[in-house]
């Protein structure tokens, strides 16, 4: 007897496997199963007394959605949810599914366990796909969100973001930096979303501008495409819950450094009919870089002394992850799709900012004697200043400005970082208590 969600789910394979099925088509077919299963599940529920949840939602179905076509994945995640009848057919909208309202809600809950994804049974392989399935829903976000496979080179050709993937951005940072979100991310034995935080960093990443603006309300900052318009409040708990994540933590810290670098040029050298000064200016672009790093700091600082889930040196074992999101978080700033990850990219040094960048995460650290005194982010501080006077020494070479002037300015920066590294780590040590 077949069974009734399996049955789908092996077709979905061998659907998403034909070469040249447009992503719409696949698109519908995904939320055609998800409509089956989610009868599956109440039919399962009601027979046996017990829900057995997202179990039955195949990790190389999810896998499939983004990687084979990923315009699919956005169009999957995007609204309407819709239902089908048991032969495929389209039958209308839903307005939800088992008291979800969307299919990221459907996907994502605090009831969600983990489950062995594999045919066998050997003990060191159930172990190791506990997490399978959370994992492949991060590559499915993080594709849905920015129109690329969630392997692919963030520096590749790139399209801005489209309302659509904006839109579902800013519902990520909702569901995992609002209400019940953060432990879906972090606990001292784990948490069930654990997987998903490192591609939930690349999409932070991936909308540093959107992120700036959360933490800063200066709207002018640019972004890529659509605005996401990020809630602030859930902007700061997101960032501090993925931040925990090595690889999360090293693609924020570089896509915002970056980003702050070529936000500082523009403020020393954009042409201008503002009557604020050099120094003011630059104190504008350095401040929501610096609290966004302040953040990180205190969500480093978390995962090594209050969760025990990393250490010091898992975070600074990630130049790899960093220097691919240095040029990434330039061409956010620039409006620039392509932009090379090594070299001289129309004037930028982006080897210069490779190495800044790894040198403020090499530094970030926290001591236990700090921990134990009060969290004491005085390494995290001092290098989000050394990295705001770099950016200002790299915008003086493409300008004409004194000794004087730059000194100025680069006291001026570091001042603004300081001030600004402490807010956004306060803010994160105040959830705490």
């Amino acid at each position: 007897m077949l069974d009734p969600v399996s049955y789908p789910l092996d077709l979905l394979h061998i659907w998403l496997g034909v070469a040249g099925i447009r992503a719409q088509r696949i698109a519908r077919y995904a939320k055609s199963l998800t409509h089956a299963i989610s009868h599956a599940t109440a039919i399962r529920l009601s027979i046996s007394g017990q829900d057995p949840g997202l179990s039955m939602i195949s990790t190389a179905s999810i896998e499939r959605l983004h990687h084979r076509a990923h315009k699919a994945a956005t169009d999957y995640f995007t609204p309407p949810m819709e239902a089908y009848a048991e032969d495929g057919t389209h039958k209308g909208e839903l307005s939800e599914i088992h008291g979800s309202a969307n299919y990221l809600d459907y996907l994502v809950n605090k009831d969600y366990d983990s489950f062995p994804d594999i045919t066998g049974h050997t003990p060191d392989a159930v172990e190791k796909s506990m997490n399978d399935f959370p994992d492949s829903l991060g590559h499915a976000l993080e594709a849905a969100t920015n129109g690329r496979p969630w392997d692919g080179d963030p520096n590749a050709n790139s399209a801005p973001h489209t309302e659509e993937q904006a839109n579902l951005a800013r519902q990520i940072v909702d569901k995992f930096g609002g209400l019940g979100g953060p432990e879906l991310l972090n606990g001292e034995d784990g948490a069930p979303y654990e997987a998903a935080r490192d591609s939930l960093g690349n999409v932070a990443a991936e909308y540093m501008g959107d992120v700036q603006r959360a933490v800063s309300t200066q709207e002018s900052l640019p972004v890529f495409g659509s605005p996401a318009q990020l809630d602030p409040a859930h902007t700061e708990a997101f960032l501090s819950q993925v931040g925990q994540d090595p690889d999360a933590y090293a693609a924020i810290t570089a896509s915002q450094q970056a980003y702050t670098t070529a936000e500082v040029d523009r403020a020393m050298n954009a042409e201008t009919d503002s009557t604020v000064s050099v120094e003011g200016r630059v104190s504008s672009a350095v401040r929501p870089g610096a609290t966004i790093a302040g953040i990180m700091s205190e969500s480093r600082a978390d995962a090594i002394f209050e969760t025990h889930r990393a250490q010091d040196a898992d975070f600074n074992q990630s130049a790899e992850t960093a220097n691919k999101w240095v040029g990434r978080g330039l061409g956010l700033a620039t409006g620039a799709i392509r932009v090379p990850v090594v070299g001289d990219a129309a004037g930028w040094a982006i080897e210069d900012i490779q190495t800044s960048v790894m040198d403020s995460i090499q530094r970030d650290t926290t001591t236990e004697a700090q921990d134990e005194a009060g969290r004491d982010y005085t390494n995290g501080n001092q290098e989000a200043q050394r990295s705001a006077q770099a950016a200002v020494e790299q915008a003086a070479q493409r300008g004409n400005f004194s000794p004087d002037t730059v000194r100025d300015v680069k006291n001026a920066a570091a001042g603004e970082a300081a001030q600004s590294h402490g807010t956004g780590a306060k803010w994160e040590d105040a959830r705490h208590g």
